[in-house]
């Protein structure tokens, strides 16, 4: 199964925006420029996602304005001799330059804020969110686990933080670490599809049809996406009607990366 790789998630836990094309603009290149468009468009598949698993994220600030938003907080940074202030802007900036990946920015104004005392543990917790995202997008597993450990020691960040966890150890192959990851939010978010749909995956993964079938189908939606894929999935290992079922499958559409991955990859156990 391909990475699913949720950089959308990055910065989801924000306050800072942006406006990338603003004129004589140089604070970003234009890969960078990129990153932030393509942090846009997931954090809008999110959104749309509907997902109780995504509840409380949707004001987030940080993703329409980058420019003015960025100029506005090193502006703040030069008039202000309150640390208060200074903390809250350089936990922006940092956020600001996570969505562009500009990693080693994101991490020098994030340990500006973690090396003052008493910062608050909501605070703490969302940066060890986003510091967890882009050890993830780097590929280094163990770094992101830790971090999302910590993170998921606070009630806001709780949820997604082990979600994350779980789709980490599906990544690595860990299919029973996944499922006890999932089983651990089902109880504290009810009638998640994504929750149900990663379950089944991995149950999939498993060579579990009976698991599949009574622990996870029998709970969906049967017309929703994740539902679909599932019960494709099992036709696929049985390699049933092949040439329909692939035209089924081509045919289907998704909209979000998870169901979007792990379609291209029933399509790649088909051989197209």
């Amino acid at each position: 199964m391909a990475r699913i790789g949720l950089v959308l998630l990055v910065c989801l836990f924000a306050s800072c925006a942006t406006s990338v094309n603003k004129p004589g603009s140089k604070v970003l290149s234009l890969a960078e420029r990129d990153n932030v468009f393509a942090s846009q468009n997931n954090f809008e598949n999110i959104l749309n996602a509907n997902d109780p698993i995504f509840v409380g994220i949707s004001n987030n600030k940080c993703i329409k304005k980058w420019h003015d938003v960025y100029a506005e907080h090193k502006a703040k940074l030069k008039n202000t001799t309150k640390l208060s202030s200074k903390i809250q802007s350089w936990f922006v900036l940092g956020t600001c330059f996570a969505y562009a990946k500009s990693f080693k920015k994101t991490l020098y104004y994030y340990e500006l804020v973690l090396s003052q005392p008493n910062i608050s543990s909501d605070l703490s917790a969302k940066i060890n969110f986003n510091i967890a995202q882009m050890y993830e997008v780097k590929s280094q597993v163990g770094l992101a686990r830790l971090y999302y450990q910590k993170s998921a020691a606070h009630i806001k960040t709780q949820k997604i933080s082990i979600f994350k966890q779980a789709v980490l150890d599906l990544h690595s192959h860990e299919f029973n670490s996944s499922i006890a990851m999932l089983n651990k939010l089902n109880r504290l978010v009810k009638k998640s599809e994504l929750v149900d749909f990663l379950r089944g995956v991995n149950y999939y993964h498993l060579n579990k049809k009976r698991h599949l079938n009574n622990k996870v189908l029998n709970q969906m939606d049967e017309k929703s996406v994740g539902s679909i894929l599932l019960k494709m999935a099992v036709d696929v290992h049985e390699k049933k009607n092949v040439e329909t079922l692939e035209t089924d499958l081509r045919n289907l559409e998704v909209n979000f990366k998870l169901h979007r991955d792990f379609k291209n990859h029933l399509l790649k156990k088909l051989g197209s």
